[in-house]
């Protein structure tokens, strides 16, 4: 039982004061005690009444005594803060940006009442970095209410998820602040080299490379592609962007390993030579045989499967599937597909067959293939009757996470009323649609990346609720990364900013123009004030510039409304890449590829949706025994899907894919994938027979040992010295080769701040992300941070029951004192 007192002030202290018992079932002899006082006095001459009343108060007394009561006092007191631990990331990386960052904040903090101290620890070395695990140490040391900051690119390459750390972090009331330096030296890289791994013969070969800088100047440097030690393309670039993407096409004649090097001469300044260079092999086999059952030998599947493959075509179902590598059927109605040709098709594909099957107007729900035969061996279930579906959206928020957010006229601050604002928008949008989520202040950082919202809006909304304000404001870098976010994205694009418009001053203008950029590249900009001093010129006119459309904060829920108008009528579906992860779409770039239909079909829970067309499946795949199935929901491009067979490194790619492996029909085969320098290589080879095993490079040969890993498999490992070539040969009775390159560490990869992991893992656990230019805002926080960890409220108990009895017993001996010396007055009276 509690019975609780306002709160007083006492030499300018608030206290709250509280009394309680321990043992509160004793005052329930009170009503008890009232009962008998009422009874006894109701007969009773009045100087009895006095005696009984009197004598109650004292049960009364003694009974609150019993009860055990006492007084809880909180004070406010100081305390010393646990030490500060400062997490230096020191590999090689951050020799490109601005270095002693912590002495500086250890020298400004140093002198803070209430602190322990500050520690700094240096982590990672060479061309290795694990901020997750440098992180969970630092954790897993302190297991208190503590604060660490990290000092990073964020660019790690090994060790913990940084995700996961965080959440422990959380837990545990640990705090984060992650802090980027300032670009110190500029560095041009190439970054990636995408392309097959093995080609048919004369086929169309596409290259991609990848070149990025990490300063906002313009990077001259020659571009120079070099096949089989003879340069291939030499030009001179002039690259504005921080990454540009070239494709190149060739093609090899020859059969065999070509060894492709790409290389960089800079013009302008440049850090790192290693990463200048990069190695690409690619095998050259003879063409596979495909069978392609179709009624339509004119159309551009056909046109584009022919360059790349033998191509047999047939207009009936046939048997002898064994000499193909892959079957491919165009169009086919479910009644052509009986039972037999099924049940060969089944055992073909169980036994490494590669089956491919492309939509129409005969396929799928056009062509009765619910609950067919062919349907059991397919990823996907067909719908009984074609249903038009609405078009889906791509949306980012922009949710401004300034100081300026803080403030408020009313009860609840801006930024509260930014998040209601943008969970309200998120409660409008569709499972279907995609969404993606940036908070910004001086920088931005990546709550969510774009993604299809699902089942995911609970945990989209946690992540909005828990962002915290502080900091300057900067437009232009939160607009930068939304425009990334978007590429590859085919949907419609609405980017949502949600602010109260106070931007930096001299940064409008770079904010307008940015916005007219995304505006041409089909990006419309919606913006919402929020806050009494929303500056409506500055939403207004962003709006404006974007295309879109400015609503006060109250008028939110008329923001989705006006998407709906929009998407009304969708004349195409764009193609958009859903899983970037697969041998299909890990390197395909099908942003601007759309479709006029698509089958209605549905992925089956084991399956893989790899491209979708809007909302819509257009290409999903599974594994079926040992070989692959994949299933294309348009058509062979004459009526629909013109535009996908535009682009053949997408349709070689599927059919590569179902194909696997193209020289399966050999008993000897050898594979290994391209690897880093100093990394391990693991080599599989399948024979009948245990297998000798070379690896060559340069003049050297060497011998590996391979062990057994199952029957006619058998796998080896080495760890490579040395940047280049490497060609390995297996030989058991037949021989086969497999070329590989060897390129620079990922240390040298990653040239540019990675803020997405570090900004989200910081405001998960209460902290911020910070560039070096606002490390004075930094450092206030963690003041504030320190201010408050050092002042605790302790509660004091007073046991008060004995100045109950104290009362009590007073009480009585004063009555009993009183009548004696009345009765002896009245003794006296009496003689």
């Amino acid at each position: 039982m509690e019975l609780n007192y306002e709160t007083y002030v006492e030499a300018g202290r608030e206290l709250l004061v509280n009394v309680r018992v321990d043992q509160p079932h004793v005052l329930l002899l009170f009503p008890l005690a009232v009962l008998l006082m009422y009874f006894y006095l109701r007969p009773v001459r009045l100087r009895a009444r006095n005696f009984i009343v009197l004598r109650s108060i004292i049960l009364v007394l003694i009974l609150a005594a019993l009860a055990s009561p006492y007084i809880t006092e909180s004070k406010e007191v100081k305390q010393d803060v646990a030490p500060i631990t400062i997490l230096v990331d020191n590999s090689t990386s951050m020799l490109l940006y601005h270095g002693e960052l912590e002495k500086r904040i250890s020298d400004d903090l140093s002198g803070e009442e209430n602190l322990e101290g500050i520690e700094i620890e240096y982590f990672s070395s060479g061309n290795e970095t694990a901020i997750g695990d440098a992180v969970y140490r630092g954790a897993l040391r302190s297991r208190q209410e503590s604060m660490m900051l990290l000092i990073s690119d964020g660019q790690s390459n090994r060790g913990k998820n940084l995700n996961d750390v965080g959440r422990v972090m959380g837990e545990s009331n640990q705090t984060l602040f992650s802090l980027v330096p300032a670009i110190g030296a500029e560095d041009i890289a190439i970054t990636g080299v995408a392309g097959e791994k093995k080609i048919p013969v004369k086929s169309k070969y596409s290259l991609g490379v990848m070149v990025e800088k990490n300063s906002m100047q313009t990077a001259n440097y020659y571009l120079k592609i070099i096949v089989d030690g003879r340069e291939w393309s030499r030009k001179l670039i002039e690259q504005t962007e921080s990454k540009s993407l070239f494709y190149l096409n060739m093609s090899f004649h020859e059969k065999g390993i070509h060894e492709i090097t790409v290389e960089i001469s800079p013009e302008t300044e440049d850090y790192f030579d290693v990463n200048n260079v990069f190695y690409k092999t690619v095998e050259v086999v003879e063409k596979p045989k495909v069978l392609l059952m179709t009624e339509s030998e004119e159309s551009p599947l056909f046109k584009t499967l022919s360059e790349f493959y033998t191509v047999e075509v047939r207009q009936t179902p046939t048997a002898a599937l064994k000499d193909y590598s892959a079957v491919v059927l165009d169009n086919i109605n479910a009644q052509k597909l009986n039972k037999e040709f099924v049940g060969y098709l089944r055992a073909y594909v169980l036994d490494g067959g590669g089956l491919v099957v492309v939509g129409g107007r005969s396929a799928y729900d056009w062509g009765n293939y619910s609950n067919s035969y062919i349907e059991g061996i397919l990823p996907v279930n067909s719908a009984k009757v074609p249903e038009k579906k609405r078009k889906p959206m791509a949306f980012i928020f922009l949710i401004d996470i300034s100081q300026s957010t803080e403030y408020s006229l009313t009860k609840d601050k801006k930024i509260d009323v930014e998040k209601a604002v943008a969970v309200n928008i998120l409660r409008g949008l569709r499972m279907n649609d995609s969404l993606g989520i940036i908070a910004f202040n001086n920088l931005p950082f990546l709550v969510s990346g774009i993604q299809r919202i699902g089942t995911r809006s609970k945990e989209l909304e946690d992540k909005i609720a828990i962002l915290k304000e502080g900091g300057g404001t900067d437009l232009l870098p939160p607009l930068r990364m939304a425009e990334i976010q978007f590429e590859g994205i085919s949907l419609n694009k609405y980017l949502i900013i949600i602010s109260d418009g106070e931007i930096a001053e001299g940064k409008t203008k770079l904010a307008k123009e940015q916005v007219e950029r995304m505006a041409k590249k089909g990006i419309k900009t919606y913006t919402v004030g929020v806050g009494f001093d929303t500056n409506e010129e500055i939403m207004s006119m962003l709006a404006s510039a974007g295309n879109g459309q400015y609503f006060k904060m109250e008028d939110n829920q008329r923001l989705v409304l006006e998407f709906e108008e929009k998407e009304a009528d969708v004349p195409t579906y764009n193609l958009d890449v859903s899983d970037r992860y697969h041998f299909i779409t890990h390197d395909l770039d099908i942003s601007g590829i759309s479709v006029k239909a698509v089958n209605d079909i549905e992925a089956k829970s084991a399956a893989q949706v790899l491209v979708t067309a809007g909302s819509d499946p257009l290409l999903t795949v599974w594994r079926f025994g040992l070989g692959g199935v994949a299933a294309l929901a348009t058509d062979n491009g004459q009526v629909w899907g013109e535009e996908v067979y535009r682009n053949t490194r997408f349709v070689s790619a599927i059919s590569n894919w179902a194909i696997g492996d193209m020289e399966a029909k050999k008993n000897v085969r050898v594979s290994a994938e391209d690897a880093v320098l100093g990394g391990e290589i693991a080599i599989l080879v399948r024979s009948l027979s245990e297998p000798e095993v070379t690896v060559s490079h340069a003049d050297m040969v060497g011998k590996i040992l391979a062990e057994e890993k199952d029957k006619n498999t058998y796998a080896a490992k080495f760890t490579a010295r040395d940047y280049g070539f490497y060609v390995i040969g297996a030989k058991a009775g037949e021989e086969d080769i497999e070329g590989l390159a060897v390129n620079y560490p990922y240390e040298y990869r990653e040239i540019l701040p990675d803020t997405s992991a570090i900004g989200e893992v910081a405001v998960a656990t209460g902290g911020m992300l910070y560039n070096e230019s606002d490390i004075d805002s930094l450092e206030e926080h963690i003041r504030a941070y320190i201010e408050r960890g050092s002042t605790k409220n302790v509660n004091r108990r007073t046991d008060i029951g004995i100045y109950f009895m104290i009362a009590a017993l007073t009480l009585f001996f004063a009555d009993a004192a009183f009548r004696r010396v009345g009765e002896i007055l009245r003794l006296r009276q009496e003689r």
